[in-house]
Order: C-alpha cells, then sequence, then structure tokens
C-alpha cells in the first residue's frame, strides 16, 4: 500500500473516531452514561485532536511536492 493511500486510510479512521466521541458526548449529555468530572471537556479535547490530525494529513495528501533543492 502506498504512503499517500495509507495517510487517507488513517485520516478517515481518526473521523470515523471522532463520530464516535461526538455519539459518546451524546450520551453523556443525556444521561445514559456515567460522566466522570470533566469527561465532556477531557472528549471535547480528545475530538479535537484527532480532527486536527486528521486535516494535517489530508492538507499534507493535498500538497504539491516540493522539488528537491
Amino acid at each position: 500500500m502506498s504512503t499517500p493511500r495509507k495517510l487517507e486510510e488513517i485520516a478517515a479512521n481518526l473521523d470515523d473516531m471522532s463520530v464516535t466521541v461526538e455519539e459518546i458526548k451524546e450520551d453523556l449529555k443525556d444521561g445514559a452514561c456515567a460522566n466522570g468530572p470533566g469527561g465532556i471537556e477531557k472528549l471535547d479535547r480528545v475530538q479535537s485532536d484527532m480532527e486536527r490530525a486528521a486535516d494535517e494529513i489530508e492538507a499534507a495528501l493535498t500538497r504539491e511536492p516540493q522539488a528537491p533543492d
């Protein structure tokens, strides 16, 4: 598997995990899960980090390759 294809797969997995975190947050808000201290805030940080990583990978894949010096 080529590096760009593998990075695309990783970015897709990060997006999927972000959706899962969003679903967990909704369950916490609805009281379907026990909400420990700072639970939603921690999930917010994890989700933000995953989204940022996926965005950076996608941006790297769309950048023009740099010419050798």
